[in-house]
């Protein structure tokens, strides 16, 4: 078994500076969630943007789809009345 050094350095803090993003209160929150919004809205549009041709895809079968269903519906005879 071998042993090492471990060197440890210590600082002192540096100071924070004050920008838009680490705001305190309640404009600090607005942009905060302001940023969270704009962030959600462009996950939501990549989604869309990705799913987009699955959808056409499934516009186009389910009109093709409705399409012959009213078709081999309105070609039958019609049903005969009960007899009661």
């Amino acid at each position: 078994m071998s042993l090492s050094t471990i060197r440890l350095e210590l600082r002192e803090p540096e100071a924070v500076e004050k920008t838009d993003d680490n705001l305190p209160g309640f404009f600090g929150g607005l942009r905060r969630g302001w940023d969270g919004f704009v962030t959600a809205a462009s996950v939501v549009v990549t989604g869309l943007g990705y799913a987009l041709p699955f959808l056409a895809l499934a516009l186009v079968i389910g009109a093709i789809s409705v399409r012959l269903r009213l078709r081999t519906r309105w070609g039958r005879p019609p049903a005969p009345p009960d007899a009661d």
